[in-house]
């Protein structure tokens, strides 16, 4: 049986990379392994050794993988220059590009359902104003509630399910006018 891998997706500048931890020592981003060591040094320091060269990083989030929520933005800084680092596990990629809905030539998105489920609750009404980051939806799936958010603000359209209603992947949640 074939070790499980952990992945993640980080996005550096607009760049995405796919991040494939193999084993302790041994990375692959986008497909193209790497050797690696990376310890805290002291509060918000990192030393970072790959493939043979030693990197110095400063990072105002903290990589504690005691914690179970992964976070998802950091800031990074690598030989005096500064990145902010987005990173998604693969559940937290499918929800949130998911949740971006498909744009309209109307200036609409559309949200759609990231995976099967059961709307737990409807947290806006039609004609209400939104803003980024608010809660739309929960959608409870394989026992776990998923609240969908907005990702920029807008007002709420129309609302093409209930709460109590079961959902299929893909299906229509809620359009969102952009402002």
């Amino acid at each position: 049986m074939a070790p499980s891998t952990e992945e993640f997706l980080a996005t550096v500048e607009r760049e995405q990379l796919k991040v494939s931890v193999l084993s302790d020592h041994r990375i692959a981003v986008n497909n193209r392994e790497h050797s690696y060591d990376f310890v805290q040094t002291a509060r918000g320091e990192y030393s970072l050794l790959l493939n043979g060269r030693s990197y110095q990083i400063f990072a105002a989030g903290q990589f504690d993988d005691t914690d179970s929520r992964l976070q998802t933005s950091y800031s990074i800084t690598l030989n005096g220059h500064e990145y902010i680092i987005e990173v998604d596990d693969k559940r937290s990629f499918l929800l949130k590009s998911l949740a971006e809905g498909k744009k309209s030539s109307a200036g609409s998105a559309v949200l759609h359902s990231p995976m099967p489920g059961l709307v737990v609750k409807v947290e806006v009404q039609e004609g209400e104003e939104v803003k980024a980051g608010q809660g739309l939806i929960v959608l409870e799936a394989m026992k776990m509630e998923n609240e969908l958010k907005a990702t920029g603000k807008g007002k709420v359209t129309a609302i093409h399910v209930l709460a109590g209603r079961k959902v299929e992947k893909g299906e229509k949640l809620i359009t969102i006018a952009s402002s």
